[in-house]
């Protein structure tokens, strides 16, 4: 088994997998591993963190911006295994409502 896969059975199915992201306008929570963590500006000037995760079933990129992002960034490194809670805004933009690390480098 995918290690990301062990890891979500403790969590009692509350767990959404990225290949099954489809509801809009709602909160879910995802355990993946952190592929890239990057600070920049977005276009209007504010920091944005755009955090990729990757489980068993895909790869996505979320985001959060200012003062979240700041502190995340200063709170995690890539390969870190994550608890995430998004807001799904769209299949495409999901934003950071809270993230805890779980466990280490994969």
């Amino acid at each position: 088994k995918h290690p990301i896969k062990i890891i979500k059975e403790k969590y009692n199915n509350n767990i959404t997998d990225i290949s099954n992201i489809v509801s809009i306008d709602k909160e879910i929570y995802l355990i993946g591993k952190i592929n890239r963590i990057e600070l920049r500006k977005n276009k209007n000037g504010k920091d944005a963190l755009y955090l990729q995760i990757e489980d068993e079933t895909g790869i996505k990129t979320i985001y959060a911006y200012d003062e979240s992002a700041r502190k995340y960034k200063s709170l995690f490194n890539k390969k870190d295994i994550v608890i995430v809670q998004v807001y799904v805004k769209t299949n495409d933009i999901l934003y950071v409502n809270k993230i805890n690390k779980i466990g280490g480098s994969m």
